[in-house]
């Protein structure tokens, strides 16, 4: 995806195909970006969405439960940019 320094869209692909608008995509996300946060007002629309509301599933505890996970296997965490959002 490539956007401005003001977050607006330039150009977004899937497996190196331009996003067709006309086409619908399954998308996986959080809750937070789900619930339309973070100006992602297009997920309040969504149809077919499959989001449990038990404490499992959110964000906070399925990232606190990583981290715990890779503590017990004595692995670091550790960030890497991925390059997939560029600003322009």
């Amino acid at each position: 995806m490539v956007i401005t320094k003001d977050g607006q869209l330039v150009s977004a692909t899937i497996n190196g195909e331009p996003v067709d608008p006309q086409k619908e995509y399954r998308v996986t996300t959080i809750d937070y970006l789900l619930g339309g946060t973070d100006k992602l007002e297009a997920f309040k629309n969504g149809h077919d969405v499959n989001a449990p509301k038990d404490a499992s599933n959110n964000t906070r505890f399925i990232i606190m439960n990583y981290f715990r996970e890779m503590a017990k296997q004595g692995r670091e965490v550790d960030s890497e940019i991925e390059g997939r959002v560029t600003v322009k």
